[in-house]
């Protein structure tokens, strides 16, 4: 396993919170990508879920998402 995947989250939703630390960037700049529908994802309520597995691809962590 790669050292930054080693605490990645095991569940199949994250904040975006959690997707902008993966990516390197501030949380609103996630909510506005998934807003414009840049980056795929759902609002539930007030809050941005995207999806683990689309994320890691898009990241090129493929190799890393357990099942």
């Amino acid at each position: 396993m790669r050292a930054e995947t080693k605490n990645l989250p095991s569940r199949q939703l994250l904040s975006a919170l959690e997707a902008a630390e993966l990516m390197g960037m501030s949380k609103r700049t996630v909510e506005r990508m998934c807003a414009t529908g840049e980056l795929p994802a759902v609002k539930l309520r007030k809050k941005w879920l995207i999806n683990k597995n689309l994320l890691y691809a898009r990241l090129g962590l493929e190799n890393e998402i357990s099942t």
